[in-house]
């Protein structure tokens, strides 16, 4: 789902930027191991190659998706559903890069 502007549906507290791109996509962990710390390096590392803000949502637990140790915290275990929400103006760039990588199950 592609939303643009501030929405009604995200979290209270949130870091996302109103009148930012938003884009807002469920994945589902689906490699063997789950995000251990490999994947979840790989994944913190490719959030930061970009200036949007990103946060992972599992159930109702959000985190900086630029923080090892909080993507750390998710547990997500093979077959967990997250929610990325990324804002900025790359995020389109974000996303899909993003995307790739949990559905090529980070390379394992």
């Amino acid at each position: 789902m592609i939303m643009t502007g501030a929405s009604n549906n995200l979290p209270k507290g949130n870091d996302i930027s109103v009148g930012a791109e938003v884009i807002e996509r469920e994945v589902t962990i689906q490699n063997r191991y789950g995000l251990h710390a490999r994947p979840a390096a790989m994944f913190v590392s490719a959030c930061n190659r970009f200036q949007s803000e990103i946060q992972v949502v599992k159930g109702g637990t959000t985190v900086n998706g630029k923080n090892i140790l909080e993507i750390m915290t998710l547990g997500a275990a093979q077959g967990t559903k997250l929610i990325l929400k990324i804002s900025g103006d790359d995020a389109s760039d974000a996303a899909t890069e993003l995307i790739t990588m949990i559905e090529g199950n980070f390379g394992e």
